[in-house]
């Protein structure tokens, strides 16, 4: 078996709601060193938030996977929970706000490119506006 055949191989890397997360914060992040994407789950205690604040230069997709909250957008406040899956368009205001049963949710996004340091590219719209191809939350 190839280096190729380990790295495209599925498999099933943790269950979400099993995992044990203390604090507000990442509870996992996907660490596979070959991938396109960057995923996490975010754990928000009862009642916590996280206030307001412009979006990255990408498209981020949020699926709720256990408790409740609040999503507040442009457009006003969402109600979610278990089961919810939020579209947050790039570069979107928004705040994400847990209720009382606190609240764990995935993000899935394209990876970020790494920390160049030299003159900024110019914005490549049909990649998105990164002109580094790459992307993150």
């Amino acid at each position: 078996m190839s280096t190729d055949d380990v790295e495209n191989r599925p498999s099933v890397l943790v269950n979400a709601l099993s995992l044990e997360a203390s604090g507000n914060g990442p509870a996992w992040s996907l660490k596979e060193p070959v991938r396109d994407l960057d995923v996490n789950v975010v754990a928000l205690e009862p009642n916590a938030q996280i206030d307001k604040h412009v979006g990255p230069d990408l498209d981020v997709l949020m699926h709720v996977v256990a408790g409740s909250g609040v999503v507040t957008a442009d457009d006003g406040e969402h109600a979610v929970d278990a089961g919810a899956l939020v579209w947050l368009p790039r570069r979107s205001l928004r705040s994400i706000a847990a209720a009382g049963d606190g609240m764990r949710y995935l993000t899935v996004h394209r990876k970020r490119g790494g920390l160049t340091v030299g003159p900024r590219r110019p914005r490549d719209e049909a990649n998105g506006g990164d002109s580094r191809g790459g992307g993150d939350d």
